[in-house]
């Protein structure tokens, strides 16, 4: 593992600062579970970023309140629209081919579940709706260990393009 960083990706709930550390992040929905790669964060986004260029922004909404992972840490559950499992999958696809591999090989690809993990002093409500503009790329201190999150990138997700205006034109006049 000499020379390998331990990353994660997230949805932003609540905004993250770029290039700080965190012991107890703001509130986020895990979008990749942790995974090890040799690539710095640069190159990594440089690998990613033609997709999330790709992706509009995703409204997470939280459809239950359950006990989650071996720990049964409280997670808000949220909705898996086909939007959000579709990036997903993509990003999956393609760190796959880059050779990363994943600490937890079930919580990812078929076992991906969204959610919100509860943090100290804050949690997801259920019905709750946050639109979610932003792809963080994490750094994990010690991929078991160590509590520090280290804020490598923020991806911004693409404003929905505007609709092609259709032109209809009239038939000629016949005179």
């Amino acid at each position: 593992m000499d020379g390998e960083h331990c990353y994660f990706l997230t949805l932003e709930v609540e905004p993250l600062t770029t290039a700080s550390v965190y012991e107890v992040m703001p509130l986020h929905c895990t979008l990749m579970h942790r995974f090890f790669s040799s690539l710095s964060p640069s190159a990594l986004v440089d690998s990613i970023r033609p997709l999330i260029d790709q992706t509009e922004p995703l409204r997470l909404h939280a459809t239950d309140r359950i006990a989650f992972g071996p720990h049964r840490t409280m997670v808000a559950v949220i909705q898996a629209s086909p939007a959000l499992l579709e990036l997903h999958a993509a990003l999956y696809r393609s760190l796959t081919q880059l050779g990363v591999r994943y600490t937890e090989t079930d919580w990812v690809g078929l076992g991906y579940r969204p959610h919100v993990t509860d943090q100290t002093d804050a949690a997801m409500a259920v019905n709750a709706t946050v639109l979610s503009q932003a792809i963080y790329l994490v750094e994990v201190e010690h991929p078991l260990l160590g509590q520090k999150r280290f804020i490598r990138s923020k991806l911004r997700l693409a404003a929905p393009a505007a609709a092609p205006s259709l032109s209809i034109q009239p038939e000629g006049i016949r005179g």
